[in-house]
């Protein structure tokens, strides 16, 4: 579908819509990292908002999630045996369980990264690293007397805190680094394509 940003997973799971106050039982047909399909016969309309809980495997209890709702697909009686309508609805706000749960599915933040995104993420890891021209082997240098070194200093850590640049989960990612412009590069390639810096922290050492 023109326009998504993850790929979906078809998944029948049961929940409850509260909209209003009121509660309305639903089916989701299908998840991903950034939305969701439910079917409902609850009247809803693009740009409601909704609470939607549910259960998901693994998870203790029922999972709470805040959602907008974006389109409506309604499919005629005389389909209804073939096709099945229902809202698309955009994730606000979602506990840290749905996404673990989204990444046992293979389809967690990165797995959805646009090829133009993944290309943008190549170019940027290789200015950073750039590849290492073979060199023609130089003579060996006449052995130096053995002496100590001291080891090197270790590097300043850094706390880099990243959200994705489209979705709501964000995380914190520790690093040793130069500086903070390196902690934040650090930070960004482990990441991978689809995160945005929301800070740079030093940590001082005890």
């Amino acid at each position: 579908m023109a326009g998504r940003i993850f790929e979906r997973k078809r998944r029948q799971m049961p929940c409850t819509l509260t909209l209003d106050g009121r509660n309305h039982g639903g089916l989701i047909l299908d998840v991903s990292p950034g939305g969701l399909f439910i079917q409902s016969s609850a009247k809803i309309k693009p740009g409601d908002q909704l609470e939607i809980q549910t259960t998901l495997p693994g998870a203790e209890g029922r999972v709470r999630m805040l959602v907008e709702v974006v389109r409506k697909v309604i499919v005629p009686s005389q389909l209804l045996k073939v096709a099945r309508g229902g809202v698309g609805v955009r994730i606000i706000n979602a506990p840290e369980g749905f996404y673990q749960f989204v990444d046992t599915l293979g389809i967690g933040a990165d797995a959805g990264t646009s090829k133009i995104e993944q290309l943008e993420n190549r170019r940027t890891q290789s200015a950073v690293a750039p590849p290492v021209a073979e060199a023609e082997p130089e003579p060996e240098p006449e052995p130096e007397p053995e002496t100590e070194e001291e080891p090197p200093a270790p590097e300043p850590q850094f706390r880099v805190r990243i959200k994705q640049s489209q979705g709501p989960r964000s995380r914190t990612v520790s690093v040793e680094a130069e500086s903070e412009e390196d902690a934040r590069r650090q930070a960004l390639h482990a990441a991978g394509a689809g995160w945005i810096v929301l800070g740079v922290e030093r940590v001082d050492a005890d």
